[in-house]
């Protein structure tokens, strides 16, 4: 019988398998060692636009003083909002209604923020006038200033850019707050140059009225 020859076995394709374990297995190894886990993309992180935070009115924005430093303070933080508006006009009031008036110094900061349409007024002169701010409800020449501790608010009228708020307040008479002695006055603020502006106050409602129907704030000072 003649025996047929085989033909030799192919060695390349297990060359190449080998080559290819020995790859994976060094990079397994290497894993191992350097403790590195498999990195994941990472998602774009998202940006949204800053909101301002409008919370209800507090009576007491821009801090307890009453002084110009407070109505600029009170000025920069009230958001472009309804409450945002009273708490600026209610800044204004508690800086404003005050014995001994503002000093000239002190008004002469504050009148950055009246509006445009105030530009003529001479504050400094107004107040070197020594005026009776509480409406005569305080005896001429008496130390008195605003607190919005049992104050009230009620808006009379508002649109994006110009808000009329009723502001009431009580009477710190000599240090001491009275029990009896309100005040009422009605302020309208603009919105100009990406902040509150005062352009105007006037009386338009009693104590009595203001203080039945007004929103009390929520801390006061």
């Amino acid at each position: 019988m003649r025996a047929h020859a085989k033909p030799p076995r192919r060695k390349w394709p297990w060359i190449i398998v080998g080559v290819i374990l020995a790859g994976l297995i060094a990079y397994a190894l290497y894993a191992v060692a350097t403790n590195k886990p498999v990195a994941e993309p990472t998602p774009e992180p998202t940006t949204s636009a800053a909101t301002p935070v409008d919370v209800a009115p507090t009576g007491c924005l821009g801090g307890e003083s009453r002084d110009a430093e407070m109505l600029l303070a009170a000025d920069g933080a009230a958001p472009h909002t309804t409450n945002g508006a009273v708490e600026f006009a209610t800044a204004y009031v508690r800086w404003m209604h005050q014995f001994p008036n503002p000093s000239a110094d002190d008004a002469a900061k504050a009148k950055a923020v009246f509006a445009a349409s105030n530009d003529d007024f001479d504050l400094v002169g107004y107040l070197d006038g020594k005026p009776n701010l509480s409406g005569g409800v305080v005896e001429d020449g008496r130390t008195f200033y605003s607190s919005t501790v049992p104050g009230v608010w009620d808006v009379e009228s508002e649109s994006d850019d110009k808000v009329t708020v009723s502001i009431g307040t009580a009477f710190v008479v000599d240090g001491r707050l009275s029990a009896s002695l309100r005040g009422s006055i009605t302020v309208t603020v603009v919105w100009e140059d990406g902040a509150w502006r005062f352009e105007s106050s006037e009386g338009t409602r009693t104590t009595e009225d203001l203080f039945s129907t007004g929103t009390g704030f929520t801390g006061g000072c």
